[in-house]
């Protein structure tokens, strides 16, 4: 298990014994591999997990093992509890094929670059927050890639106060999935075996947003009446099947995530880059 750093969080979050939770930020690669402790257990078992403090946390990561199963569940929770200002990730991941075959899966996620407007990759609690829609999402009848939802029932699912920090951490976190983008590429091995000389896609997660406020009489406050999220329809799709990126998540071997840029200073650098596959590679010649 890595060294963990203890942050406290920004956001006021009920728990059973009436104190604020605390979160964990990691510094170090996020492996994933078939051993007999889980890394996600780990995060609700004692008083050192990262969600042992809210029954309603530990619901949520149910409903993510459930739905999406641990390997698939660890991506959509990268950044949970860190600090650092990241604007890109990049992971590696082992799984084997339908013919058991070893195959290996580069992905590059990455903020976009916008004039005057400083974007990041999520951090803190935004991931946890997107589960909360995500879980949302999925309870809706029929089922639809837009969810028009409450943040009241937002913070219900996250068993946050009712503050306005707390909304504005909803509103923060949809805006910053919908600056990033997701690349993937095929490993040399996988583009041989298949005899093609390139195998890259590029995906969103959402893929828009709105809300609309209204101007309460007599004080000039504010009032929301309409929130929307829109999920790439694809993504959401790939995403409810374990089949994001052509990886086939239910066999997943190994799990890597290796910090390549820190916004910090402005250098889109890392200290100590790690061997990266050949597909990985032609991802960063931008």
């Amino acid at each position: 298990m890595p060294n963990l750093r203890r942050e406290p969080w920004d956001i006021e979050r009920r728990s059973e014994g009436g104190k604020p939770g605390r979160a964990n930020a990691q510094s170090q690669v996020n492996i994933l591999g078939k051993k007999k402790d889980s890394e996600l257990i780990r995060l609700v078992t004692g008083e050192d997990g990262l969600l042992w403090h809210s029954r309603r946390n530990r619901l949520l990561l149910k409903f993510a093992l459930d739905a999406f199963g641990e390997p698939l569940s660890l991506f959509l929770l990268s950044g949970l509890g860190e600090e650092e200002e990241e604007r890109i990730w990049l992971f590696t991941v082992t799984f084997t094929d339908l013919k058991d075959a070893i195959c290996l899966r580069d992905l590059r996620v990455e903020a976009d670059e916008l004039p005057d407007v400083v974007t990041l990759l999520p951090r803190r609690h935004e991931p946890l927050v997107m589960l909360a829609l995500l879980h949302i999402l999925r309870s809706r009848k029929p089922f639809s890639s837009s969810l028009f939802y409450d943040q009241e029932e937002v913070l219900e699912v996250l068993e946050w106060k009712d503050t306005p920090t707390s909304r504005r951490s909803i509103d923060e976190t949809v805006e910053r999935y919908a600056d990033i983008s997701y690349r993937w590429a095929l490993s040399e091995k996988e583009l041989a075996e298949k005899n093609l000389s390139r195998g890259q896609g590029w995906s969103r997660f959402v893929s828009g947003y709105g809300y609309r406020d209204v101007e309460e009489e007599g004080d000039g406050r504010r009032s929301r009446v309409a929130n929307r999220v829109d999920f790439s329809a694809v993504f959401i799709n790939e995403l409810m099947s374990r089949s994001l990126f052509g990886v086939r998540w239910n066999n997943v071997i190994s799990f890597n995530r290796f910090f390549y840029s820190n916004y910090v200073g402005g250098v889109g650098k890392t200290s100590q880059r790690p061997k990266l596959a050949k597909g990985l590679d032609d991802l960063c010649k931008e």
